[in-house]
C-alpha cells in the first residue's frame, strides 16, 4: 500500500519522472514482470501498474536495507503510526543525523 500511496504522491505532485528504491525482491520482482503475462493480478497491483503508466519516467530498483536507512526509519515509525498515509512537513528529528548522512553519501556495513 506505501509503494500505491508513494505513486498516487507523486502523480498528483506533478511528478512525471519518479525512481523507486525498495528493500523488498518481492516488490521489485513482481514489478519486474510484464503484467500481462502476470498470474498475480491483485487489485493493489493493478492500481500500481496503472499509476506506473502514467509516468513518462520510471524505475525500480532493489537497495539493501543499509543503503536507505531514511526510508527504513521512516518504515519503522509508520508500524506505531495511526492507519492511513500520513505527509510530514517537516522530518522528525530522529531522522536528521540520517538524511545528514545519506546527503554525504556514507556508506553503513551489513551486519549479519
Amino acid at each position: 500500500m506505501g509503494y500505491r500511496e508513494g505513486l498516487k504522491l507523486a502523480l498528483s505532485s506533478g511528478y512525471t519522472s519518479v525512481m523507486v528504491e525498495t528493500d523488498s525482491e518481492a516488490v521489485v520482482k513482481v514489478f519486474s514482470q510484464d503484467p500481462a503475462n502476470s498470474l498475480l493480478m491483485d487489485t493493489l497491483i493493478v492500481d500500481c501498474n496503472f499509476l506506473i503508466r502514467q509516468l513518462q519516467d520510471f524505475k525500480l530498483q532493489h537497495v539493501l536495507r543499509e543503503d536507505n536507512q531514511c526510508a527504513d526509519f521512516l518504515a519503522n515509525q509508520g508500524q506505531s503510526s495511526p492507519w492511513g498515509t500520513t505527509i510530514l512537513e517537516t522530518p522528525p528529528v530522529d531522522l536528521a543525523n540520517l538524511l545528514d548522512h545519506d546527503a554525504k553519501d556514507v556508506s553503513f556495513r551489513r551486519i549479519r
